[in-house]
């Protein structure tokens, strides 16, 4: 295909006293040609394959108050500020089988815009490119049996914007939901 593929990645963390931190993370990324797009009754796998090839922002791992994939193109740009404080440090409250020791508290806020111009001059900044959500995520540490720590989470996140377009129908909108929540545990 010979894409071309430019990367940059910042993270930055500040701590604070009591263990509160402030993390600023940013990604850009540019690919130096337009990703072909799937073509509306144009064969089986017309622009399919390029797919894996696309920046794609939305969902639990960026912009977290909109649907997963919102935003796609062969350019992104995304950014997020985090304050993360604990609330219990060490609180040892225990409901057989599980330990729960740590509890954080964290208020973010996320914005994001793709693109898929060829050139970066060929951006139309006419139309309003970015997303932003803001929210905020409860974090535990806890351990099972006494031995085997897990961590878990709640987040809810909340957009700026009602309406986004529709990634399956070019000139269309959507609705967006008025907040989104995530949970989950790991290992």
């Amino acid at each position: 295909i010979g894409i071309n593929e430019y990367i940059f990645s910042w993270n930055e963390f500040l701590d604070f006293p009591g263990r509160s931190t402030l993390s600023i993370q940013g990604f850009v990324g540019y690919k130096d040609q337009t990703i072909k797009e799937s073509v509306t009754g144009g064969g089986t796998f017309e622009g399919a394959f390029y797919y894996p090839l696309g920046y794609y922002l939305g969902g639990i791992g960026t912009l977290r108050g909109y649907p997963y994939f919102s935003l796609s193109g062969g350019k992104v740009i995304f950014g997020r500020a985090n304050f993360t404080f604990p609330i219990f440090n060490r609180s040892s409250k225990e409901l057989a089988p599980f330990l729960f020791d740590k509890l954080y508290g964290s208020f973010f806020i996320e914005t994001g815009a793709t693109g898929n111009a060829g050139r970066l001059q060929d951006i139309n900044f006419s139309t309003k490119p970015f997303l932003t959500d803001w929210g905020f995520e409860l974090r535990m540490q806890m351990f099972s049996n006494y031995r085997i720590p897990m961590f878990g989470f709640f987040q809810i996140a909340f957009p700026t914007e009602s309406t986004i377009g529709d990634r399956n129908n070019r000139g269309q909108t959507i609705e967006v939901d008025d907040f989104r929540i995530y949970f989950g545990l790991s290992i």
